[in-house]
């Protein structure tokens, strides 16, 4: 009989304490309550997030102009998603110690350090999202959490004649808890098409419900590079550090004039299709909205539409790192004239 698993992930209460012994620094302290292991694991994310920073430093100087935040951010990104990745999460951790985890993955994430705080251009539960919900596919601890421990609730229904079970269940039957068996021939994994469990897939399927939803989602091309990509959603989603935006952040800015036009006022449309620069650049184009060029983009199909995805994602780039190289340019003149 194959029975069909509609995800409902809760770990029954009988698997928590054993789940906690799988980590040894862990399992002599009670983790809710110990401040030293969480201070343990905090420790370990900064370590390791601290030699991605140095590492980005030296890059950085290579490219002085270039658009080194879209670097950091694509990143920090990686780091993020490899260093997170491989943390101990194989035991139950209360929210208010996975809200204490994020922390540092966010303040990296932003490019904050111990002396300096950057501005969080985007709500970090949209970042935490899945691609195809808008965001970038960085996923949530708290999602993480649940999906390494649904790994060993799998392995139980998959393995039921197992060594390692027999002593879960002994420990059960010695704590006085009532033990139920399933008397099912095979189980299947409804999220795979290959019927296999997929730590990835309940992952998402987490993240997808527990995070708020997205108006569309993130467009990645997979033909570009980690940083054209960020480039491309935060250009899509108005997320980038316009003069328009770094006002309403409350950031001081000499101008909010264009700096490539020096007429109108610099936003997100002006700049990739209002100014001048940007119709020499994209003069087949008459949309002067951002979203007007990729809905335009979006109605071809097949390969047509791949090709004419990576050149509106250089596009979107090439203009950006012109509009900074002026940008920056003007503040070094400036400082120089006082």
């Amino acid at each position: 009989m194959v029975v069909v698993v509609v995800v409902g992930m809760v770990l029954a209460r009988r698997h928590r304490v054993e789940f906690r012994e799988l980590h040894p620094p862990i399992a002599r302290a009670n983790f809710a309550r110990c401040r030293g292991v969480r201070l343990y694991l905090v420790e370990k994310i900064e370590k390791n997030f601290a030699r991605c920073r140095g590492v980005h430093r030296v890059c950085r100087r290579q490219t002085p102009f270039a658009d080194v935040f879209n670097e950091a951010i694509a990143d920090g990104l990686r780091c993020t998603n490899f260093w997170i990745n491989n943390i101990e999460l194989n035991y139950t951790a209360p929210n208010k110690v996975l809200n204490i985890l994020e922390s540092p993955r966010r303040r990296f994430f932003w490019g904050d350090s111990d002396n300096t705080k950057k501005i969080s251009w985007v709500v970090w539960n949209k970042i935490l999202r899945d691609k195809k919900n808008g965001g970038s596919g960085i996923g949530s601890l708290k999602a993480l959490n649940l999906a390494m421990l649904s790994r060993w609730w799998w392995r139980e229904k998959m393995e039921p004649n197992a060594n390692w079970k027999m002593v879960v269940d002994n420990c059960v039957v010695q704590r006085g808890q009532e033990q139920k068996r399933d008397n099912m021939n095979n189980w299947r994994w409804q999220l795979e098409e290959s019927g296999r469990f997929t730590v990835c897939s309940i992952r998402s399927l987490i993240d997808n419900r527990s995070l708020p939803p997205a108006d569309q989602k993130t467009q990645w091309v997979k033909w570009v590079t980690s940083k054209v990509n960020i480039h491309l959603w935060r250009t899509l989603n108005d997320y980038l550090p316009t003069m328009d935006n770094l006002t309403k952040r409350g950031v001081t800015i000499p101008s909010g004039t264009c700096k490539s036009c020096n007429v109108k006022a610099e936003c997100l449309n002006h700049v990739f299709g209002g100014c001048s620069t940007a119709k020499v650049d994209w003069w087949p184009v008459n949309e002067e909205s951002v979203s007007g060029m990729w809905e335009n983009i979006d109605k071809d199909v097949g390969l047509k539409r791949k090709v004419r995805r990576v050149i509106a994602a250089a596009f979107f780039w090439t203009l950006w790192i012109q509009r900074n190289s002026k940008v920056f340019k003007d503040n070094m003149k400036r400082e120089r004239n006082r």
